[in-house]
């Protein structure tokens, strides 16, 4: 009975252990974190869960992006390579680039020194400690001027948000995303 007992305690004791090396910086990548931005006061989902990636398959389309944001300006680049659709508003700029052939994945670029566009709850002139918490609470690292998350590595191409930061606050916000094809 006393080996059985003994036993029983160790088996706790590893358990308790086990679960104290998991961490809390382990812990944010079991929620949910959706990836959504809001231009012209209109939201979009770009992704469910960042902690998933992003298939290129599940990009919204020019015509969804269109009807939350209105008609975006169209380039074709000289080669006819690629399109970029882009949606501006005074300091905010969104483009949305299509290749044509697929040697090469979609692409979003979001940069903004305004509050006209916001993007997984960070804003221009929030409060510097506030956006630092977002990023950081997901894996984000600070520097003197600036917050950046890297968005996870299995994705094909290096995919970022970063905030700059002025006076204390939120001066500038920009994001890459380049999914998986």
């Amino acid at each position: 009975m006393k080996h059985i007992s003994k036993s029983i305690l160790t088996a706790i004791l590893c358990a308790l252990i086990a679960i104290t090396v998991i961490g809390a910086d382990t812990a944010w990548a079991a929620e949910k974190t959706p990836l959504k931005v809001t231009f012209k006061k209109k939201t979009v989902t770009l992704m469910k869960d960042i902690n998933e990636g992003l298939k290129e398959s599940k990009f919204p389309t020019v015509k969804a992006l269109q009807k939350k944001w209105g008609k975006p300006e169209k380039k074709v680049d000289e080669t006819g390579s690629y399109t970029d659709y882009i949606w501006e508003k005074d300091g905010s700029y969104i483009c949305y680039t299509i290749p044509k052939k697929h040697e090469v994945s979609k692409q979003f670029v979001f940069i903004t020194e305004d509050k006209n566009l916001e993007m997984f709850g960070l804003k221009v002139g929030m409060k510097q400690a506030k956006a630092q918490k977002l990023l950081e609470d997901l894996g984000g690292e600070t520097n003197e001027y600036s917050t950046a998350l890297a968005l996870p590595y299995d994705w094909e191409y290096f995919s970022f948000i970063q905030c700059a930061y002025k006076n204390g606050k939120v001066a500038r916000i920009d994001c890459h995303i380049h999914p998986c094809k």
